[in-house]
């Protein structure tokens, strides 16, 4: 092997193990906020929210300092470009349409498992998964926490997430890799550290669309946003409208879950048209081009 395909070879094995080691810094983040709870007697289903907070916010602080050490000497691994407001609108509507997907992704697999138990049973068990309810009475939760919990799942989570996964291990991976299998080795990632079950599909191709989302925009506001966009429409909302605290009749609230999941799955074709736009305006950019946000 001559040295430049050893030096290529030792760049990527060397850019793998920084990805690793930003995954433990993730997993050791999780861990102590969840022992400090366990020690102190705190029971983590019944106050969900408060766990998920403070872990996101340390998360959150750890990637930060990662990030400022990460630029000693260069420029920083984070890359986080102020988005114009035409890129802004092309993300959403990008997240829009993702949900649609996992929509019809979710519908496709729950028809399938009328003729797989297995599947069935995996089905049944990422549902009790995603249930905030599932191992906790639901008037046991104090409403502060529920408060909490609905918050972090589109502020604090989509940041927490984005600067791991596509801040860190991605901007690692692309230290190493080529942009294609960097953004491939990232988005396996992603989508094994939701779970080897039902979901690990979608989350696979919801992490490759984030980081090409990333990639091309220059900013993990775009990962942000669409990853904010993605667990509000597809979580919060749902303990929004189906909450005791605000009274919503049982067939308003469902009313709303088949309207906004109508509008999900019609977004899949704009959303297709929205990722090209980003593409191309991230082209234009390059070039030196006007972009299309700034055409008269």
């Amino acid at each position: 092997m001559d040295r430049s395909k050893l030096s290529k070879v030792a760049g990527g094995a060397l850019s793998v193990f920084r990805a690793a080691i930003a995954l433990c810094l993730f997993i050791f983040s999780d861990f102590i906020v969840y022992f400090i709870f366990d020690i102190s007697g705190i029971d983590t289903d019944v106050y969900n929210g408060l766990c998920t907070t403070l872990s996101a916010v340390a998360t959150i602080i750890i990637f930060a300092v990662y990030n400022i050490l990460s630029g000693r000497g260069g420029s920083k691994i984070i890359k986080t470009r102020r988005l114009s407001a035409l890129e802004l609108c092309l993300i959403i509507v990008v997240a829009l349409g993702l949900l649609g997907f996992v929509d019809t992704y979710l519908s496709i697999a729950g028809m399938i498992s009328d003729y797989f138990e297995s599947l069935k049973n995996a089905i049944k068990d990422y549902s009790q998964s995603v249930d905030r309810y599932a191992d906790v009475d639901s008037v046991k939760v104090p409403v502060w926490d529920n408060v909490l919990y609905t918050l972090s799942m589109f502020i604090l989570i989509p940041v927490r997430e984005e600067l791991i996964f596509r801040g860190a291990v991605f901007g690692e991976l692309e230290k190493g890799f080529k942009p294609g299998v960097a953004v491939f080795l990232a988005s396996v990632v992603f989508g094994a550290m939701h779970g080897l079950s039902v979901h690990i599909g979608y989350a696979f191709v919801c992490g490759l669309v984030i980081t090409c989302c990333y990639y091309y925009t220059k900013s993990l506001w775009a990962a942000v946003v669409v990853h904010s966009v993605f667990n509000f429409f597809g979580s919060s909302l749902h303990y929004i409208i189906y909450s005791d605290y605000l009274g919503i009749p049982a067939q308003t609230a469902d009313a709303i879950s088949r309207n906004v999941t109508f509008v999900m799955i019609a977004m899949m074709v704009p959303a297709v048209i929205a990722f090209v736009a980003l593409i191309r305006i991230s082209r234009q950019r390059k070039q030196g081009a006007p972009r299309i946000d700034e055409q008269t």
